[in-house]
């Protein structure tokens, strides 16, 4: 998970890089990306302990297929407003 992780973030990191996003809008980006974390992570406890592992664990994987299938959609010619 962590060198997952990790490589997700040096890419998004590169890619925000690249659409000329400056230093303050990325540390932005990463600080909601933290905090969505936490939200999601407390909902998934509430989740897996009145639905069990195994259900939590297959919508976890089911959303994140979805949201990478929805990353296909990605236009390089979508740029920041200045």
């Amino acid at each position: 998970f962590t060198i997952t992780d990790g490589a997700i973030r040096m890419i998004v990191l590169l890619h925000a890089y690249n659409k000329a996003f400056s230093a303050l809008e990325v540390a932005i980006m990463f600080t909601l990306y933290e905090l969505a974390g936490v939200f999601t992570n407390l909902a998934a406890g509430f989740l897996g302990a009145k639905w069990g592992i195994k259900f939590t664990l297959v919508i976890g994987l089911s959303l994140q297929l979805f949201s990478y299938g929805l990353l296909f959609g990605w236009q390089d010619d979508w740029t920041k407003n200045q």
